[in-house]
């Protein structure tokens, strides 16, 4: 199955959760609303609400990439005191 991407611009954010609701309540196959991904400089709050709540997952790559980091840190220790 390919991907299709889409951008789309607005001069107003009335205009994009206009556009939001009208593609939630739409019929397209292949298209699913929680695909879609809203990229601004600065938040929207009105928006998010339209297309809301989506996982985030980048604070548990942190957390593994701190703590890997750390054993990883304190093993070359060890092992080169030993």
């Amino acid at each position: 199955m390919s991907k299709r991407h889409l951008l789309a611009l607005f001069n107003d954010f009335d205009e994009a959760v206009a556009a939001i609701a009208e593609l939630r309540g739409s019929n397209i196959k292949g298209f699913d609303i929680d695909d879609m991904i809203l990229k601004s400089p600065i938040e929207h709050p009105e928006v998010e609400e339209v297309l809301g709540d989506k996982p985030v997952n980048v604070q548990w790559f942190t957390l593994v990439g701190a703590c890997m980091g750390g054993l990883l840190a304190f093993f070359l220790v060890a092992s080169a005191q030993a």
